[in-house]
């Protein structure tokens, strides 16, 4: 009779999993391209009064591209990663102030940023096996600034005050703007943020699946170093800079956090089936 038990739980079990050990396990490689709007966010700066810094933004002001790889199990589920290069700007410019007599005195600040980015994101599809499904993906990610560009620019009537800050090191481009060296890079190297996806996927004959859709992205680790001194001096970038100044004390400055939302487009192909 334990016997007759034994062999009947083992048949129920194996027809209760045999579902499972069927669902179809993919590997795929593709590519990874988006666009779109991105801020260098901080309440300070992007709250302040615009005759003394204004954000200005252009479109598209950012750029994605890069390699994936997805494993996908089941009707719903997958997991995948990858290496990504994002290219990132954002501009600040004054406006105007009508109580200065001379209307071509202005000053702007552009910020660049390349970013090599690594991210783990989980997948819930309607159907993976469909020609025609919709996805929902979201995850951690990763990342690593490659290189930082600042441009510096103020003008007016008869006078140019010109500078490019690049990493480590700030370079006058006019005479009147001197050269200086930091001692760390201006923002940190390493970042921890989250993102969202929400995608439609075509899945063409030959097993390659298509997708378009928006992804959003947002840091939750401060953007910028802190620590970051002039090497001549030893003061502090960032009680000393023009836009960021908290009455001298850094300690009140807010975070600053990259968050981005646009457009991408994806290809994958299978490269094992099982």
């Amino acid at each position: 009779m334990r016997l007759l038990k034994i062999i009947s739980l083992s048949i129920t079990t194996l027809f209760l999993c045999q579902p499972l050990l069927a669902q179809e396990r993919v590997w795929r490689v593709g590519i990874h391209a988006g666009t779109g709007y991105y801020q260098l966010y901080n309440k300070n700066d992007w709250n302040a009064d615009p005759l003394t810094i204004y954000p200005v933004k252009s479109q598209p002001t950012n750029w994605t591209i890069g390699a994936t790889t997805t494993y996908t199990w089941g009707v719903h589920w997958g997991l995948s990663s990858g290496l990504l290069i994002s290219n990132n700007k954002q501009e600040f410019r004054a406006l105007t102030s009508p109580l200065v007599p001379d209307p071509n005195e202005s000053y702007s600040i552009k910020n660049e940023f390349n970013y090599l980015k690594l991210p783990l994101i989980f997948h819930f599809s309607t159907d993976n096996q469909a020609k025609h499904q919709f996805r929902f993906s979201t995850g951690i990610q990763t990342s690593f600034l490659m290189n930082y560009t600042e441009r510096f620019l103020q003008t007016g009537t008869g006078f140019r005050s010109e500078s490019e800050t690049r990493n480590k090191k700030v370079t006058g481009i006019t005479p009147n703007n001197g050269n200086a060296t930091y001692n760390e890079f201006l923002y940190n190297r390493l970042l921890i943020g989250s993102f969202a996806e929400l995608s439609y996927c075509f899945k063409t004959s030959e097993n390659w699946l298509l997708a378009f859709g928006i992804r959003g992205e947002y840091d939750f680790t401060n953007a910028e170093n802190h620590d970051a001194r002039v090497v001549e001096n030893g003061l502090l970038k960032w009680v000393s800079s023009l836009k960021r100044a908290v009455d001298n004390n850094i300690a009140d400055r807010p975070k600053t956090l990259n968050r981005s939302v646009g457009f991408f487009l994806s290809a994958s192909i299978p490269v094992d089936i099982h």
